[in-house]
């Protein structure tokens, strides 16, 4: 990306965020991640816990996506920043 500046929106966020999930990252991994990826315009780590907390699938709050769907969506993402 070297200088590039990446936004998400909220919902690109979450899916990324949903995504890292699925695969078993904690809160603090997360973070870290999109720390690295979008540097100051991350989310905050609140953010991001609150996010996992509402994927948790004992949470009835949000519909289950499914998988494919959201690595189809992650690609999509991942293709604004290159």
């Amino acid at each position: 990306m070297s200088g590039d500046v990446c936004y998400f929106n909220n919902i690109e966020t979450r899916a990324v965020i949903r995504f890292f999930f699925l695969q078993g990252k904690v809160p603090k991994e997360i973070h870290t991640i999109l720390i690295e990826t979008l540097g100051e315009h991350a989310p905050s780590y609140a953010t991001v816990k609150n996010w996992v907390a509402r994927f948790n699938p004992l949470n009835a709050e949000l519909n289950p996506i499914c998988k494919s769907q959201l690595a189809e969506l992650f690609c999509g993402v991942f293709k604004f920043c290159t």
